[in-house]
C-alpha cells in the first residue's frame, strides 16, 4: 500500500525535519476553496447574502473584492443574470439578489461564483442557491353590526396577516364560500376592493355568516375565515318640522315626511306618533294626531302668533325615535307652493331614468326657505341629483337645498338613477317652506301630480361578429372567433350564436358545445341563458386547412329572446361588416429570399431602444414602400437587406360625425352612448411581417424598401380632412435575436401621432426576461388635453353637443384613437395643440370617436362652469362614462370609447386615450378657482401600447405591461379626465408561457373636489386591454378595467355619474394557433424534424383508437397525445417515445379510454430533442354505443373470409387489416346491411387485426391467416 500525505501548512512530515526534503520536493501552493452556499429567505426579505463565511483560504487570505459572478450568459459583479434572479456583489463580498417574479409556495434561484486570494489564485466555481419561500396568508375572522335593512361593508383583509408582510395580501382576490348568508339573513358580495358587503334580507334581525379566502400576490390561498354580521334594529330619526299658517287658520303638518329610519321609510308606524305634552295643548293652540296617517293638525288659539310642541314615533319593531319639535308660525301673508314630479312610464333595465321635480309658487308673495324632496326606494344604484343634493341610500330620500321662491316663479330639480332589472321605481315629490301655505295638499305628496312610477322593460342590443386571419398557409389549422356582444342597456336572454362555413371541412372543433354539420356547413351553438350589458360571449371554431387556393367564406349571426327585443337588429343578422369574412388558404408565402438563422445575442441595458420606427409615406401595397426619417433616437438603425420589418396601420377609420346621438357608429338609440366608428371603413390594426431584400433607408432620410413578399393588405398615410381623420401607418425594424436577456426594463417609444407605441421582438432561441418588464404602460393613443375655457359660446352650441369644433370657448377635448387625433392633447405631461382639427365634426364634446374617450360637454354654454368629466379610453372593453355636470346634474360627461371588436392575433390597436374634463377655473389642487396649470390637470390619460413577442422558448420569469395611464393630477372644482384604455399583447411561443405575467389594465379616471363642496364630473375609467397568447400565462396575469374617479359630496366621495371601464372576456385568449399570426415568408431554415404521413383517430364504443405514421424522423424525442372536450383546451393523456433518427416509415398506436363524452378532440404534440415542438391537425372522435355487431367467419381462415354487416345500419364502412405492430396491410370499404367477401391470399400466415369503422362506430376482431 502506498500512503501519500499532503500537508498544506505543517512543518513536519513524520519525524523528518524540513531540511531533509530535497529542494525539488517542495509542497505546492494551495488556492482558495469556494464552498457551495444555501440560503432560505422569504421572497420579500432583504436578500443580502454572505457567501465567503464557509469558503476556505489557500496559502493566502481571501480577497472579498475578487468575487466574480458567473451568469447564464455573462459574468461580472453587477446585474448578472442567474437562474431565477439577477445578482450583484460588492467589494466586501456581500451578494445581493433581485429575484424574478414567481408564483406558488417557493422558487429557487442559483448562480455560480469564484473567489481569489490575495495572491490572485482563484477557486473553482461554487454554487449559491437561494430558496425563496412564500407563506400562505392568514385570513382572520371578521364581525360587524348593522341596522335592519342596512348593508354593511367589511374590510375583511384589514386584520389578515402574511408572514411575508401584510403588503403582499391581494385584497382583490377575496372569494366567499357562499353569497347566501346563514339563517337566511341576507347576501354577501365581494367588492372590487376586496371588501365584502352584506345586504340583510328584508326585516331580518340576528346573525348571518359566510367564510372567505384571500390570496397573496403570488397566488397562494389562505385558509377559510368566517365573516359574521349581526343585524340589529335601528331607532328611527325624527326631524324638526316648521310650518306656517294664516291667522285663525288651521294647518296640517305631515311630520313623518322628513323623518328617516335606517330600515327604510316604510317601517315608520304613522299611528305611533305621540305628542309632548300628550294632550297637545299649548299656549298658542292645540295639536292633534291623525292615528291613521300620522299627520298633525294645529288649530291656533285666538291671538296666537305661533306654537311649538314635541313628538316621537316608533318603527314596526317598536324602536322609539328621538324627540323633535313641531313649530308653527302664524302670519298674515301666504304663498302657494305646488310640487309636481314627472318621469317616464317605462325605461329599459340598465338605462338611466331622469325624474324632474318642479316647484311652482302660485301665491301672491314669495315663499321662504322652500325645500324640495323626492322620496325613492332605498338602495337604488347610481342615483345622482342636481343642486348638489345627495341620495340617502338607506332612507331613499333626496333633499334639495332650501331657497326662497318668488311669487309666480318655478324651480326645477332633477334626479337620475339606474333602472333596476326587475322592480318598478315609485317616487313621491314634496316640498316644505317656512312661509304660510293655505293649500298644503298640493305639495305634501298626496296628489297624483306628485307621484310617478317607472317600470323596467328588457331591451338589449346584441351585436354578432366574427374574426379570422385573412390568409393561412397550409398545411395547418384555421382558427376563428365568433362573438355576441351585448351593448345593453338591459341583460340579453337566451342568446344563440350561429355561423355558416363551407361544407365538408375536416377536423372541425367548436367550443361551447357547438356542432358543425359537414353536409350544410352550418355551425350551431347552444343558447347562453343571459349576457349582461357591456359583456360578451364567444365561441372558438377551428378546422384543418383545406387545399391551397381555397377561399373559406364565413358568416355569423345571433338571436335572442330579450322580452322587448333588440333596438338595432342590423348588427346581429349577418348583414353587418364584421359578420362576414373570408380566409384564403395558400401554400407557403412566395419568396425568393430567405435569410439565415438569427445570430444576434444580446443583454439589454437601461434606456436601450430595441426597435427603430419609420413613418410610412403614401400608400403601401405590393413589394415596394416608402418611409420618412426614423423617429429620433441614439440607437436608431438603418434598414438593410435581410432585416425583418413590421408594417402596421395605426390609425384609419371613418366616423359618423354628425352632432347627434348617431355620432361614431351611426346607430342612434336614446339609451345608449354615442360612440364608435363605421366598421365598414376601418383599416386600423392590420399588420404584417416582411423580410427586406433591398433598401435605401437611413434613419436621417428614410427611403425606399423592397420586400421579399408582397403585402396582403393596403396601408395608407394621409392627413385629416373635413370628412375623415388621419390615416397613419409605420414601418418598424424588428431585430431577430438568437437569444435575448433583459438587463433592464425595455420600453417602446411612446406613440407621437406618426410612430411608436409598439414593442416588437423576434427571439428565435431562449428569451430570458430576468424579472424585468417589457413596459408599454401609457405608450398608446394620447389623452385629450385639458384647457381652461370660459365661454361664452356662439349661437348653435348647446349643453347636449356630441361634437363641436375648437373655438367655441366651451366643452373639452376628445381623446386620441384609431380614428384620428384631436387638436388638444396630453403630450406626456404638457399641452400639445396640433393647430388643426383631427376629427371630422370637431375635437370637442362628449361623442366618443372609435376607441377614444369623449370630452366633457359642459352644462353651461355661457361660462363653461358646470363641469363634466371625460370618458375613458377603450380597447378590450368599453370605456367608462365621464361624470355629470356640476349643480345642474346634466349627464353629458364624455362617453366611454368603444372596444376594438376586430381584435385578433393578426390585428390589434393601441389603447384609446381618455377624454378631457371641462374646466373653467384651471384648478390643480391648490383650492377652488386657483388657476394652477391653465386647465391641463383635467386632461385624459394615455392608452397602453402594443407588445408583439414571438419567441422560441421562455427562460425564467418576466412581465409584459400594457396598462393604460391613470389620471393622477389633482383637480379641485373642475372636471376630471378619463383614464386610458389598456393596450394589446400578442405573444407566441413554442414552449410554456407560465413564467410570463401579462398585465393589461385600464387607467383610473381623474378625481376632483374631494372636499364636500359640491360634486363636479369625475373621469370615467379606461377599459381593460387585449391579450392574445399561445398558452397559459402566469397566475398573476390580469386585465382589470380602470375604476372611475370620484368627487366630493356632503355624504362623502361619490362617482356622480362616472362609471368604470369594462372587460370583454373574448378579448383575453390563451389558445392562439400559430396559423392565426400574419406570415413572414416561406423560408424554412432547417429540415422538418418529422414528416408525418398520417394521423387517424376513430371511436370504438368507449375507447378512442389513435394511429399515426412517420416517413422520416430527425432528432425526434417523443409524441405526446393530447385530448380536449371542446377542441381548444387540450391536456396530455399519453406520451410515446419517438425513433430519434429514422429514414424508414414508423407506425405508432395508442388506445385512450376517456371519461364518458360523446365528442372528443385529439392532436399530437411532436417534441424534438431540443424541446421544440409542433402540433398535428386535430382529429374528432365520436363515441357512441353500436346498435349491432358485425360477424367474421370462418376464423381461422386459409383463403377467403366473410364479413357480415347485416346487423349494422346502412352506411359506408371503412375496413382495414393491420399487423400486430399497427402497420396497415389492406384497406377497402363495405356497405352496412350486407355480406362481403374478403380474400386473404396477399397476407402471410399469422395473426392480424381487422377493424371496421364509421363516424361514431368502431369494431375490431383478431383474425388468424392459416
Amino acid at each position: 500500500m502506498l500512503l501519500v500525505l499532503l500537508l498544506a501548512s505543517s512543518s513536519w512530515v513524520v519525524g523528518l525535519a524540513p531540511r531533509m526534503l530535497p529542494a525539488d520536493h517542495r509542497l505546492a501552493v494551495a488556492g482558495p476553496l469556494a464552498a457551495d452556499d444555501n440560503f432560505t429567505r422569504s421572497y420579500t426579505a432583504a436578500t443580502e447574502l454572505t457567501i465567503l463565511a464557509n469558503d476556505q483560504p489557500g496559502t493566502a487570505a481571501l480577497n472579498p473584492a475578487s468575487v466574480l459572478l458567473l451568469g447564464s450568459s455573462s459574468s461580472g459583479t453587477t446585474d448578472v443574470a442567474g437562474q431565477g434572479a439577477t445578482f450583484s456583489v460588492d467589494a466586501t463580498g456581500l451578494v445581493r439578489a433581485r429575484p424574478a417574479p414567481f408564483s406558488g409556495s417557493q422558487t429557487t434561484a442559483r448562480i455560480r461564483y469564484t473567489v481569489q486570494d490575495q495572491t490572485g489564485a482563484a477557486s473553482a466555481p461554487a454554487t449559491l442557491t437561494l430558496t425563496l419561500t412564500n407563506a400562505a396568508p392568514l385570513a382572520r375572522a371578521d364581525a360587524a353590526t348593522t341596522p335592519t335593512n342596512t348593508p354593511v361593508t367589511v374590510a375583511v383583509t384589514s386584520n389578515d396577516t402574511d408572514a411575508d408582510g401584510a403588503a403582499t395580501i391581494r385584497a382583490a382576490t377575496v372569494q366567499i364560500s357562499s353569497p347566501i348568508g346563514t339563517n337566511g339573513g341576507g347576501t354577501f358580495r365581494v367588492e372590487a376592493t376586496g371588501s365584502v358587503t352584506f345586504t340583510p334580507a328584508g326585516g331580518f334581525t340576528g346573525t348571518s355568516s359566510t367564510t372567505y379566502t384571500v390570496q397573496d400576490e403570488l397566488g397562494r390561498v389562505s385558509g377559510a375565515a368566517q365573516i359574521t354580521i349581526t343585524v340589529s334594529n335601528a331607532a328611527p330619526v325624527a326631524v324638526r318640522d316648521v310650518a306656517a299658517t294664516l291667522t285663525g287658520t288651521a294647518v296640517q303638518i305631515p311630520v313623518l315626511q322628513n323623518d328617516t329610519d335606517a330600515n327604510g321609510y316604510a317601517t315608520l308606524v304613522p299611528g305611533s306618533v305621540t305628542l309632548s305634552p300628550s294632550s297637545g295643548v299649548t299656549t298658542g293652540g292645540r295639536f292633534s294626531v291623525n292615528t291613521t296617517t300620522g299627520v298633525v293638525t294645529f288649530v291656533p288659539a285666538a291671538g296666537s302668533t305661533g306654537a311649538t310642541i314635541g313628538y316621537r314615533v316608533r318603527d314596526t319593531q317598536g324602536a322609539l325615535s328621538n324627540s323633535a319639535n313641531i313649530t308653527v308660525i302664524i302670519t298674515s301673508l301666504s304663498a302657494d307652493v305646488q310640487a309636481t314630479l314627472r318621469g317616464p312610464a317605462t325605461v329599459p333595465a340598465g338605462a338611466y331614468v331622469e325624474l324632474s321635480l318642479t316647484l311652482t309658487n302660485a301665491g301672491t308673495v314669495a315663499a321662504t326657505s322652500v325645500q324640495g324632496r323626492v322620496r325613492l326606494p332605498a338602495y337604488l344604484s347610481e342615483v345622482t341629483a342636481s343642486h348638489n343634493a345627495v341620495y340617502g341610500t338607506t332612507t331613499g330620500a333626496v333633499v334639495f337645498p332650501a331657497a326662497d321662491l318668488p311669487a309666480g316663479t318655478s324651480r326645477v330639480h332633477t334626479v337620475r338613477l339606474l333602472m333596476p332589472a326587475r322592480t318598478a321605481v315609485s317616487a313621491v315629490g314634496t316640498s316644505t317652506a317656512t312661509s304660510a301655505d293655505p293649500a298644503a295638499l298640493n305639495n305634501d305628496g298626496t296628489q297624483p301630480a306628485a307621484l310617478t312610477t317607472c317600470a323596467p322593460v328588457q331591451v338589449a342590443d346584441v351585436a354578432a361578429l366574427g374574426t379570422g386571419p385573412a390568409t393561412v398557409a397550409g398545411p395547418g389549422r384555421v382558427g376563428y372567433q365568433v362573438q355576441a356582444v351585448n351593448y345593453g342597456p338591459s341583460t340579453a336572454t337566451q342568446v344563440a350564436l350561429a355561423a355558416q362555413l363551407p361544407a365538408n371541412l375536416t377536423g372541425v372543433a367548436v367550443s361551447g358545445g357547438g356542432r358543425y354539420d359537414a353536409a350544410t356547413g352550418r355551425v350551431t351553438v347552444p343558447a347562453v341563458a343571459e349576457i349582461a350589458a357591456r359583456t360578451a360571449t364567444s365561441v372558438s371554431i377551428s378546422f384543418d386547412t383545406p387545399p391551397a387556393g381555397t377561399i373559406v367564406a364565413a358568416q355569423v349571426w345571433a338571436t335572442s329572446t330579450t322580452a322587448q327585443g333588440d333596438p338595432l337588429p342590423a348588427n346581429n343578422d349577418s348583414s353587418g361588416p364584421l359578420a362576414s369574412w373570408q380566409t384564403t388558404i395558400t401554400g407557403p408565402v412566395a419568396s425568393t429570399f430567405c435569410p439565415g438563422p438569427a445570430t444576434l445575442t444580446a443583454v439589454t441595458s437601461p434606456g436601450q431602444r430595441l426597435n427603430t420606427y419609420y413613418p410610412g409615406l403614401g400608400t403601401a401595397a405590393g413589394t415596394t414602400l416608402r418611409v420618412g426619417p426614423a423617429r429620433a433616437a441614439p440607437d436608431a438603425e438603418a434598414i438593410q437587406a435581410g432585416d425583418l420589418v413590421l408594417v402596421m396601420q395605426m390609425q384609419g377609420a371613418d366616423l359618423d360625425y354628425s352632432n347627434s346621438a348617431a355620432y361614431g357608429d351611426g346607430l342612434a338609440y336614446e339609451y345608449l352612448p354615442a360612440r364608435g366608428h363605421l366598421w365598414s371603413t376601418c383599416w386600423a390594426g392590420r399588420y404584417e411581417y416582411r423580410y427586406v431584400t433591398g433598401s435605401s433607408v437611413t434613419p436621417g432620410a428614410g427611403g425606399t424598401l423592397l420586400l421579399a413578399a408582397p403585402l396582403t393588405a393596403i396601408y395608407q398615410n394621409s392627413d385629416a380632412t373635413t370628412n375623415a381623420g388621419a390615416r397613419r401607418y409605420q414601418v418598424i425594424r424588428v431585430p431577430r435575436f438568437r437569444s435575448l436577456t433583459l438587463g433592464a426594463d425595455a420600453q417602446p417609444a411612446a406613440w407621437d401621432g406618426r410612430t411608436g407605441g409598439v414593442l416588437a421582438l423576434q427571439v428565435e432561441g431562449p428569451f430570458e426576461p430576468a424579472g424585468y418588464r417589457l413596459d408599454a404602460r401609457g405608450a398608446g393613443f394620447r389623452g385629450g388635453g385639458g384647457v381652461l375655457l370660459g365661454g361664452p359660446a356662439p349661437a348653435g352650441v348647446s349643453t347636449t353637443d356630441w361634437a363641436m369644433r375648437w373655438g367655441t370657448a366651451v366643452h373639452a377635448a376628445k381623446g386620441e384613437g384609431l380614428a384620428g387625433t384631436p387638436r388638444l392633447l396630453n403630450g406626456a405631461g404638457v399641452l400639445l395643440n396640433t393647430g388643426s382639427e383631427g376629427y371630422p365634426g370637431g375635437s370637442m364634446g362628449r361623442g366618443a370617436p372609435a376607441n377614444a374617450g369623449g370630452g366633457g360637454t359642459d352644462g353651461n354654454t355661457r361660462n363653461n362652469q358646470n363641469n363634466t368629466g371625460g370618458g375613458g379610453g377603450a380597447n378590450g372593453g368599453f370605456g367608462g362614462q365621464g361624470g355629470n355636470a356640476w349643480f345642474v346634474g346634466n349627464a353629458t360627461g364624455g362617453n366611454g370609447g368603444e372596444p376594438f371588436l376586430a381584435a385578433q392575433p393578426g390585428r390589434v390597436v393601441l389603447g384609446g386615450g381618455g377624454g378631457a374634463g371641462s374646466t373653467n377655473n384651471g384648478t390643480g389642487g391648490q383650492g377652488a378657482a386657483v388657476n394652477v396649470n391653465n386647465g391641463f390637470n383635467s386632461s385624459g390619460g394615455a392608452g397602453g401600447g402594443i407588445v408583439l413577442l414571438n419567441l422560441d422558448q421562455l427562460v425564467g420569469t418576466g412581465i409584459i405591461d400594457v396598462s393604460g395611464a391613470s389620471v393622477t393630477l389633482p383637480v379641485d372644482n373642475d372636471g376630471g379626465g378619463g383614464g386610458g384604455g389598456g393596450g394589446s399583447v400578442v405573444v407566441m411561443s413554442r414552449g410554456s408561457l407560465t413564467g410570463l405575467t401579462v398585465v393589461a389594465n385600464g387607467g383610473r379616471g381623474g378625481d376632483n373636489n374631494l372636499a364636500a363642496t359640491g360634486p363636479h364630473g369625475p373621469g370615467g375609467g379606461g377599459s381593460a386591454g387585449v391579450v392574445l397568447a399561445s398558452g397559459a400565462l402566469a397566475a398573476a396575469s390580469q386585465a382589470v378595467p380602470g375604476s372611475n374617479g370620484l368627487t366630493g359630496t356632503s355624504a362623502g366621495p361619490d362617482a356622480f355619474g362616472a362609471t368604470p371601464g369594462s372587460q370583454l372576456a373574448p378579448l383575453w385568449r390563451t389558445d392562439v394557433l400559430p396559423e392565426e399570426l400574419p406570415q413572414v415568408s416561406s423560408c424554412r431554415l432547417v429540415p422538418l424534424p418529422v414528416t408525418l404521413q398520417y394521423f387517424e383517430a376513430v371511436g370504438c364504443a368507449a375507447a378512442a383508437q389513435l394511429r399515426w405514421a412517420t416517413a422520416q424522423e430527425i432528432n425526434s424525442a417523443r409524441f405526446e397525445v393530447e385530448r380536449s372536450v371542446d377542441g381548444h383546451r387540450f391536456t396530455r393523456v399519453s406520451s410515446r417515445p419517438a425513433a430519434g433518427q429514422s429514414t424508414t416509415p414508423r407506425t405508432y398506436t395508442f388506445t385512450d379510454y376517456p371519461p364518458a363524452q360523446p365528442l372528443l378532440y385529439y392532436r399530437l404534440r411532436q417534441v424534438d430533442q431540443d424541446s421544440t415542438f409542433t402540433y398535428s391537425g386535430v382529429r374528432v372522435v365520436q363515441l357512441a354505443a353500436p346498435t349491432g355487431q358485425p360477424r367474421l367467419y370462418p376464423n381461422p381462415a386459409a383463403g377467403t373470409v366473410t364479413l357480415d354487416l347485416t346487423a349494422l345500419a346502412p352506411d359506408t364502412y371503412s375496413v382495414g387489416i393491420y399487423n400486430l405492430v399497427g402497420q396497415q396491410q389492406q384497406r377497402r370499404t363495405a356497405a352496412g346491411g350486407q355480406l362481403s367477401s374478403w380474400p386473404l391470399d396477399a397476407l402471410l400466415p399469422g395473426v392480424y387485426l381487422l377493424e371496421v369503422t364509421a363516424p361514431g362506430f368502431c369494431w375490431r376482431q383478431r383474425i388468424i391467416r392459416q
